[in-house]
């Protein structure tokens, strides 16, 4: 069983180690789009949003691989709305394209309780113990 394992193409997939995602957008991101993205990044452990800027996404890909990340999201928009999400498995792939639509963002007051509870969770503290 050990000698099938060693073969198996995702065998690293389940390691143990935790997905470490880099998220990204198009070029010249909306502030409504950075919001949003603020809240996907609560909800994403060990994820990181870097901006992206004139960067090519091949150059992402590339220094996100080399960085130990696993994984790339890019989020698009079209009139200031999350139009879409790019899903990429770090460093070869596969890639997924999602298309958002009706999204609810969450309350300002949620927003704000997502970041404090998760800032528990980072420090160690349980959420629940200041519930």
């Amino acid at each position: 069983m050990a000698a099938e394992d060693s073969f198996d193409e995702f065998s690293a997939h389940f390691s143990g180690q935790p997905p470490r995602t880099i998220v990204t957008t198009s070029p010249s991101p909306s502030e409504q789009l950075l919001s949003f993205i603020e809240e996907v990044l609560v909800i994403l452990p060990n994820s990181e949003y870097r901006k992206r800027g004139a960067v090519p996404i091949k150059q992402i890909v590339e220094a996100s691989a080399a960085r130990g990340f696993t994984n790339l999201l890019v989020f698009t928009e079209k009139a200031k709305v999350a139009k879409s999400v790019w899903l990429t498995k770090l460093p070869g792939g596969p890639t997924a394209h999602f298309k958002l639509s009706s999204v609810v963002r969450a309350a300002a007051s949620h927003s704000a309780q997502l970041r404090t509870r998760a800032s528990r969770a980072a420090a160690g503290t349980g959420a629940a113990e200041a519930d």
